[in-house]
């Protein structure tokens, strides 16, 4: 984990950005932008010779958990939530460590960041249901929730032995 007060977080230094280049195989950085929404990390949009994506300094959690968050995303996304799944670096982790500060590397996705306030009732619910469907499934269970009663019924063990 680092330190999440430095001096100036919308800086990457020169050093560690040509590092970070090496390790993700992304080729010249043609422009970055430090993205002022992040809460708990670092983010900036990434344009290079390999195409855009999303860099993330990550401040808040020790690297071995910011890897076990991160091995959740294709569960995730094999269950309809939309993510996006951190880039390797060439030697296939997740993480680029540069001089004790984590790394992730992401394809950019094109939209906007939205704040859990700012959702409307009907995709309050949608993400209700995904949550439901994912610690259902995860137990062992297949569910289907009737909408607007916020009833479940509840049925077999689901196929693959998801755990």
């Amino acid at each position: 984990m680092t330190d999440a007060n430095g001096a100036d977080r919308t800086r990457i230094p020169a050093d560690d950005l040509a590092e970070l280049i090496t390790a993700f195989d992304v080729g010249e950085v043609l422009d970055r932008q430090h993205l002022a929404d992040g809460l708990m990390n670092v983010n900036w949009r990434l344009d290079t010779r390999a195409g855009r994506f999303a860099l993330k300094r990550v401040t808040d959690v020790p690297l071995d958990r910011l890897r076990r968050n991160l091995a959740v995303l294709p569960f995730l996304a094999s269950y309809g939530v939309p993510t996006c799944a951190p880039l390797s670096t060439v030697h296939g982790d997740v993480i680029a460590e540069v001089r004790g500060s984590g790394y992730c590397l992401f394809p950019w996705s094109t939209g906007e960041h939205v704040r859990g306030t700012d959702l409307s009732l009907a995709q309050t619910f949608e993400l209700g249901t995904h949550l439901a469907q994912l610690s259902i499934r995860r137990s062992g269970r297949a569910a289907r929730v009737e909408r607007g009663t916020g009833r479940r019924e509840l049925g077999g063990p689901v196929p693959g032995g998801l755990v």
